[in-house]
């Protein structure tokens, strides 16, 4: 009986110490691309990580007094956006800063009629940061759809 304790009071030792021991950390890199719809126009909330964004993107500093039109230019080229067979630019207005995220907020021009068919692609940061993915989440029609990019998903299309 008493051999028989010996090795579980070991194993039960080991795997608390195992439990114990601190991991390490490992970097999440995200962008989060909130799209709803506004009235006659789309409203695009997207948030960065303020370190990504500036070291390893755009290359500036936060001091930068062009720093929205960058990122702006930034959007423009890296993110296509067709609602119902049009493309959709989207004029970017203010940014915000937190500690550790940049929110940049735009609006694009009114359209006629309500989103059916989207297409989406979108290269934000892919090629500047390893290991980086962007969350889309799409608000319109009174439902929530979404999605996560990576340098292997870089388009999506869907239908309301």
């Amino acid at each position: 009986m008493n051999t028989v304790l010996k090795p579980a009071g070991f194993l039960i030792a080991f795997v608390i110490m195992l439990l114990c021991t601190p991991l390490p950390a490992h970097d999440v890199h995200l962008a989060v691309f909130n799209l709803s719809q506004e009235e006659e126009a789309l409203q695009l909330i997207v948030t960065f990580d303020k370190q990504d964004l500036l070291n390893n993107t755009l290359h500036t500093t936060a001091e930068d007094p062009q720093l929205l039109a960058k990122i702006d230019a930034y959007l423009q080229e890296h993110m296509q956006l067709t609602i119902n067979a049009q493309a959709c630019q989207f004029a970017f207005s203010t940014i915000t800063e937190e500690p550790l995220v940049y929110q940049v907020s735009g609006s694009s021009q009114p359209f006629g009629e309500s989103p059916k068919e989207i297409h989406l692609q979108n290269t934000c940061m892919l090629a500047e940061v390893p290991r980086h993915e962007n969350i889309i989440h799409f608000v319109m029609h009174g439902k929530t759809r979404s999605f996560r990019m990576s340098a292997a998903r870089q388009e999506i299309s869907l239908n309301y």
